[in-house]
């Protein structure tokens, strides 16, 4: 029998994208966790990767088939049958509204038991967040959520500017992602000095046409420069009915022209993440806009040094200077980073160690305590 002592979570971890290597992670400690008995609910897409199965296979999983858009509504019968059979203390949602149906369904079964969501993004980034289910999602965690994580202060702010009470509102860091990526790694790749990163789902909000003219500027000056640029095209269903898909196919023809540039185009599978960090002297994050970022969580740990923008809660993981390098979201200042960068090795060298000693802190042990602390005090215990 199980032990009732226990805080009982059922996590939703329905996101076959980002979000959900984010879930896995976050279930994995959670299971560890002495205080706590958790059941996630997973996208099945997670376990068709090798490194994601074994990243899971410590933590009681229930599976949600999503072959059809008619599974997807399945869920709503599904999960109050699953709160009445296996009665959780608290229900955590890590996708929050990135997600929508995973929020729709919680919501269905509200009143039953707690429900907690982690918000990586309370603003939508450019172009997106749109859709019908994505409004209502944000819509019902901002009013029905007893509380939400996220973060950085900047994101707190625009939720509390959204009307949720500051008290419904816990700052946590992102976890690192490299424990996904670092298994089975025999060997690290050689760091290449003068080597550039751009990883990540190319979007507008992330100043993908800003890598060709960073390039053209800086390589007359650094001959063995090299842009490397690893990243899925395919874009959100809202995005698909503008103008970017041309834009980036014509930016990626412009890169492909260009012997400095190297385009890794599509989903990067998760054992083949790590080189690509290993080698690059800085993570590029010339972002117009955003709250945060999982690629500062896997650049760090690798020991490549991040070169962000002043945006969003970006600020809030990078000090400037010492754990990274920011600028402010203008070509003429990134370039003006990138250049100092290339051009001061040591004192690149003494960023990067100074990072990988700060990310300590976002192991997911450290967080989940912090989360299961939320939990105690929303429980009354």
């Amino acid at each position: 029998m199980a032990n009732r002592n226990r805080l009982r979570v059922l996590h939703l971890n329905l996101s076959g994208r980002g979000l959900g290597r984010y879930g896995a992670l976050f279930a994995r400690a959670l299971a560890a966790h002495p205080d706590v008995e958790v059941l996630s609910l997973v996208h099945p897409n997670l376990l068709s990767s090798p490194v994601l199965q074994r990243v899971l296979q410590p933590v009681p999983l229930e599976t949600w088939p999503l072959s059809s858009p008619l599974h997807k509504a399945s869920l709503f019968p599904r999960l109050p049958t699953l709160i009445r059979k296996w009665r959780p203390d608290i229900i955590h949602d890590t996708a929050g509204s990135g997600f929508a149906p995973g929020v729709l369904a919680t919501w269905a079964g509200r009143g039953q038991t707690l429900w907690v969501v982690t918000e990586h993004d309370p603003e939508p980034h450019l172009g997106m967040g749109t859709t019908l289910p994505s409004r209502w999602a944000r819509t019902l965690i901002r009013r029905h959520a007893h509380h939400i994580f996220v973060h950085g202060p900047r994101g707190k702010e625009i939720l509390m500017r959204q009307g949720v009470p500051e008290h419904r509102i816990t700052v946590i860091y992102h976890g690192r992602l490299d424990p996904l990526f670092a298994h089975g790694q025999k060997a690290s790749v050689p760091r290449e000095p003068h080597t550039l990163l751009f990883f990540g789902a190319l979007r507008p909000n992330k100043g993908v046409h800003l890598l060709v003219p960073i390039a053209d500027r800086l390589h007359p000056k650094y001959p063995d420069l090299k842009m490397v640029v690893a990243g899925s095209s395919q874009v959100a269903r809202e995005l698909r009915k503008g103008p970017w898909p041309r834009e980036l196919a014509r930016i990626l023809w412009e890169m492909r022209q260009r012997p400095y540039f190297e385009v890794h185009e599509g989903f990067i599978p998760d054992e083949d993440v790590a080189p690509f960090f290993q080698r690059a002297s800085i993570t590029l994050l010339p972002y117009l806009e955003a709250t945060q970022s999982g690629v500062v969580m896997v650049a760090m740990p690798f020991g490549s040094v991040v070169l962000a923008t002043r945006v969003g809660d970006l600020p809030f993981v990078i000090q400037d200077g010492d754990t990274g390098l920011l600028a402010k979201p203008q070509l003429e200042d990134i370039i003006e980073r990138v250049d100092w960068a290339l051009s001061h090795p040591q004192e690149l060298e003494r960023i990067r160690q100074n990072a990988q000693r700060w990310v300590e802190r976002c192991r997911w042990e450290h967080i989940v305590a912090r989360v299961v602390h939320v939990y105690h005090r929303l429980l009354g215990r």
